[in-house]
């Protein structure tokens, strides 16, 4: 669902001929590493089993 609106604006560049500003490409850039990011810690600390205090490892 996250790619639709990630990709919305390549459409637009595509099939309309709007060359998108060097800022908004940055921008974009920065949205979907940071969306990557957060899916990729979240997997992470999913794969981890959940310590309790005191308990050993």
């Amino acid at each position: 669902m996250l790619i639709e609106f990630a990709l919305g604006p390549v459409w637009v560049w595509l099939f309309v001929d709007e060359v998108p500003h060097r800022w908004t490409l940055i921008g974009g850039s920065v949205i979907i590493a940071s969306v990557a990011m957060h899916a990729i810690l979240e997997m992470i600390s999913q794969s981890r089993p959940e310590q309790t205090p005191g308990q050993p490892v």
